[in-house]
This record gives C-alpha cells, structure tokens and sequence, in this order.
C-alpha cells in the first residue's frame, strides 16, 4: 500500500512540479549557482527537494534520482571557501525582511537533503560540506546567529543537523556549537499547561518543527 502511495506521488503533482513551478526553473536558480546569486533562492527548493529525493529514494525511480541529483550536486557545488553554501548575495524571501546569509533557515532544509543524500549513497562529500558551514556558523558571534523570525522558529532544524554530523564524526567542537544553537532557538523547551500566551508561537508548522 505504502509503496503504492509513493508510486502515485510520483506520478502526480509532486514529481512532476519542477514541469510547473516557478521556483524550480534551473535558469538563473541561485541553489544551482556555484556563488550563490541569482534567482528563487529561499525555501521553496530544498522544501520541495526534502520530499522528492525521499520518494525517488523509496521507489528506485531512475528519472526522480537523475533530477534529484541535479539539485544535490548544485547544493555541494556552491559550498564557498568560507564555509557558506547555498544561495547567499541577494538571498531573500517572501515571508523575511532578512537578507542575505542572514537568514539561515533555507540552509536548514537543505541539510535535511543532503543527510538523506548520504545516507543512500555514502558521499563523503556531505559530511565535509556540513562540517565546513558549522565552522562558519560556529565563527559567528552569537548575537547574529539565528537572526529574525524563521531562523530563531526553527533553530531545531539546525540543531538536529549538529548532533547528525556529531553522531559521525566525533567532534568535540560541535556539541557547544549545538548548545550555542539551542541557545538562540525559541525555547519550545520551557513551554507547559500555562496559558496559550505562554507558547512562543502558534503558527502549526513552527510547532511542528519544533517537536
């Protein structure tokens, strides 16, 4: 049934969206730039990406995994001598004012692909891209870290990704890194039966990413 389930996802809206959307159109698509500038560069790719190389994963689909792949390599690819990937000169969204490689939270999403890109291939490639971002993200003073409204949501993301690459590497460095990020990230933690004000936000999906 599951299988099944992915075989129509695949089929339908979801796989075939790169045919229909404007975020996904590779010319000027700042997530395949090797800088990092152009265009469409938030969350809507890596959204999208987190949920299409899973199913292309799960149903062996050759095409899926070819497409996947064109978005992975250009993830890896844009990774600059500093650390940074991903899309970072001009970077904004719809739902920020943040600009730039201020807002973090895009690069969160994509980390989610590219652990899953690992874990069904082995490509060392991933643990030493994210090793060389946390050592940019561990190199900003903490006042800028996680700025503005998403980014400081969803810090959870980012912590997740810390303890994944600190699971296979063993290095001491990012366990403060994670306690930094922790930190920063609205404190889901200290949340009880008191009164609705008292939850740091109500938007479902924050919620959500923050379980």
């Amino acid at each position: 049934w599951l299988k099944q389930q992915l075989v129509l996802q695949a089929a339908g809206f979801h796989g075939h969206l790169m045919e229909i959307s404007s975020f996904l159109k590779k010319a000027n698509n700042s997530w395949l730039s090797p800088t990092g500038t152009g265009e469409r560069g938030w969350e809507e790719v890596p959204y999208w990406l987190k949920g299409y190389l899973g199913c292309a994963i799960l149903t062996q689909d050759p095409k899926m995994l070819a497409e996947a792949k064109i978005w992975i390599e250009g993830a890896i690819g844009s990774q600059q001598p500093d650390g940074w990937f991903g899309p970072g000169k001009g970077r904004t969204g719809v739902a920020t004012d943040l600009k730039g490689r201020d807002d973090l939270w895009p690069n969160m999403v994509m980390l989610f692909c590219l652990q899953e890109w690992f874990e069904h291939t082995g490509d060392a490639r991933v643990p030493d891209l994210m090793t060389k971002y946390f050592r940019y993200i561990d190199a900003l003073p903490e006042d800028k870290l996680l700025l503005g409204y998403w980014p400081s949501m969803r810090g959870g993301d980012q912590l997740y990704s810390i303890l994944w690459l600190y699971n296979r590497t063993g290095e001491k460095w990012l366990l403060e890194l994670a306690h930094k990020t922790h930190r920063r990230t609205a404190r889901w933690d200290t949340v009880t039966d008191t009164p609705r004000k008292q939850l740091p936000n109500w938007h479902n999906v924050n919620i959500a990413q923050a379980f």
